[in-house]
């Protein structure tokens, strides 16, 4: 992880601190999101994470933003506090500095060497650690700049495929009972969750950890263009944009089966040497 700061003063971000007049030294607030990974657009939000000892109130923060149709949630270990400011949405996400630590101990102490991993991390919980991957900030704690850029994140990404494998499997049972059945519509469906599945897994695998399936089509294309191989988004848009036909849809099946059978034995060849490779540090 490179520690990214944005130091520029006249930067469109200082909007952002501005809104955070209270917080103190031991704040980390940093910005994220599809913006900040390289897959935004001119509607996209701006993504603000605030890790506080003091919560704020909700009460407060809809003040604070009267007139910029505020919305503020209290999810789980999560204040949500969204808004408009010239056009641009703001979503500023507040969590504790308690629950921030526990979750990069989850994820330091996450042990990639097994297939039978006992700890596991739930969707919100994946999606912040991404988040913080591609973060950029605007503040941050001496102890917490010393810890973050050495985050193994390449046992998030390992995490994502492996939990994708398990996906696997069951899709791979539901196909088989649909298909035997002679159920194959839905059989034929559910292959292309399975190419889902697939490739969500050989991408964490190589580093694309975003954990949103909305984000496929942009990971593939990164992919090819970092690599050089543009068989898999070619693939992807093959099997993804075949019709549904009742003279065809068996042999549509099976060969999208053994298509994603071959993606997927690469990806666990993968998973077996990169754990290899991190047994040796």
């Amino acid at each position: 992880m490179k520690l990214t700061q944005v130091d520029d003063p006249t930067s469109k971000y200082t909007y952002v601190m501005d809104q955070l007049p209270w917080i103190d030294s031991r704040t980390l607030v940093y910005l994220a999101g599809s913006v900040f990974e390289g897959f935004g657009n001119a509607s996209s939000d701006i993504d603000v994470f605030v890790i506080t000892d003091t919560m704020p109130e909700i009460d407060s923060l809809l003040s604070q933003t009267e007139g910029l149709d505020p919305i503020v949630l209290s999810v789980n270990q999560f204040i949500v506090h969204n808004f408009v400011h010239d056009d641009v949405r703001f979503d500023f996400t507040y969590l504790t500095n308690e629950f921030f630590d526990s979750l990069l101990a989850k994820l330091e102490n996450f042990e990639v060497r097994s297939e039978e991993y006992p700890i596991s991390f739930n969707a919100d919980e994946l999606d912040l650690l991404h988040r913080l991957k591609y973060a950029t900030f605007l503040t941050c704690p001496q102890e917490m700049g010393e810890r973050l850029p050495m985050l193994p994140f390449r046992s998030l990404d390992l995490y994502i495929a492996l939990s994708e494998s398990t996906n696997y499997t069951n899709i791979v049972e539901d196909i088989q009972g649909a298909y035997q059945s002679g159920d194959y519509g839905t059989a034929f469906f559910r292959t292309r969750h399975l190419l889902d599945a697939s490739m969500t897994a050989f991408l964490a695998v190589n580093g694309e950890s975003n954990p949103r399936l909305k984000w496929l089509f942009r990971k593939l294309k990164r992919y090819a263009d970092r690599t050089g191989d543009f068989d898999l988004l070619n693939n992807y848009l093959i099997y993804q944009s075949e019709a549904f036909d009742d003279n065809t849809v068996r042999d549509s099946i099976r060969r999208c089966l053994r298509y994603c059978q071959t993606l997927n034995d690469r990806t666990q060849h993968l998973i077996h040497e990169t754990i290899k490779e991190l047994e040796k540090k």
